[in-house]
């Protein structure tokens, strides 16, 4: 991509078992009529050979919230009042990114699910800012993420297990008001009923 400018990237889908990395950031023109720049963010995914997979636009939704509109931002001239700047962390169900304000915009975080469906417009605050030396590290082969902090205070080092990242769980179970015992004598068709209890992804953290 010619003038892409690379923000981070991601290799928790490496450690989710997804087989990719993600790449972050923006490409940026000037629109002469204006004499504004327009931001186009973008998600780069690459196989382990560098191969791009898909792209993703990241152009920020607006979604119901009404802060945006305190700040001078709408869904007419958003890719023109922030761009992308951070990705701040990322579980195997959300993305968690940062854009910064330019041209009268504010700076804020927003979620967003890996396929770019919005969970939350705005948010004020990160999770994982709590403490300045913190960092989220995924459990192999589950949606789990362990974030580690580490301070200092009047000469002494703490360590310590900040957060625990997790999905409901989900499940399966049978109507069956007992159980049902197929014999010789008694030839029969079974039919069975499962009730799914989907995951709620609504709470990522807890």
């Amino acid at each position: 991509h010619s003038n892409f400018n690379y923000i981070t990237y991601s290799i928790n889908p490496l450690m989710s078992g997804e087989g990719y990395i993600e790449i972050y950031g923006y490409n940026s023109r000037t629109d002469t009529q204006y004499n504004e720049t327009v931001y186009t963010n973008r998600l780069l995914r690459l196989d382990l050979n560098g191969n791009l997979i898909s792209e993703l636009n990241l152009k920020p939704k607006i979604g119901s919230s009404t802060w945006f509109a305190s700040k001078g931002m709408n869904s007419g001239n958003i890719e023109r009042r922030c761009y992308l700047s951070n990705l701040n962390y990322r579980t195997k169900n959300r993305i968690y990114l940062y854009y910064s304000g330019t041209q009268g915009g504010t700076g804020f975080y927003q979620v967003i699910t890996p396929e770019g469906n919005l969970v939350e417009a705005y948010r004020e605050y990160f999770t994982f800012e709590d403490y300045s030396d913190s960092t989220a590290y995924p459990i192999i082969g589950t949606d789990k993420s362990i974030s580690m902090y580490r301070y200092s205070y009047n000469d002494y080092v703490y360590f310590g297990i900040y957060h625990l990242s997790l999905s409901k769980p989900c499940g399966a179970h049978t109507k069956l008001a007992q159980p049902v015992e197929k014999t010789d004598a008694n030839t029969m068709k079974v039919q069975y009923t499962f009730e799914i209890d989907l995951i709620d992804f609504a709470f990522d953290y807890y």
